[in-house]
């Protein structure tokens, strides 16, 4: 908290008066990310008409989050508290929610937007533990 108050340049009393506690700055900031992402889901075109182009376009939306936030990846997916956890799992919930209003087949939706969020995931890491 002391480090956060310095780069906010606040007294550490003001940063707990404002966030509350340690705990619900990190809900907070993993909230702020998980929408970011889910802005970044919404921004491309999911109306795909194969699997391979409904990967590809997540994936761009990934590495256009990764690359807008690092910080904000690192956190949602390298992270392994329960915050994260439950972020994640709203954006999974999102993606489905947003396949399906584009016509994506309705069956085991939440199964393959969690499949795709993890997979794209997996390959940005990857590609940004290379560089």
């Amino acid at each position: 908290m002391a480090e956060v108050a310095t780069e906010l340049g606040v007294a550490k009393p003001t940063l707990y008066r404002l966030a509350g506690s340690k705990d619900q700055l990190v809900r907070a900031c993993v909230d702020l990310e998980a929408e970011r992402l889910l802005g970044h889901l919404h921004a491309v075109d999911m109306e795909a008409t194969s699997a391979l182009a409904t990967m590809s376009a997540t994936l761009d939306a990934m590495r256009r989050f990764a690359q807008d936030s690092p910080g904000g990846f690192r956190l949602l997916f390298e992270r392994r508290g329960p915050e994260a956890q439950q972020a994640v799992g709203r954006v999974e919930t999102g993606l489905a929610a947003l396949l399906r209003r584009n016509g994506q087949p309705a069956e085991r939706l939440e199964i393959v937007a969690a499949g795709l969020l993890g997979a794209a995931s997996a390959v940005v890491s990857r590609t940004q533990a290379t560089r």
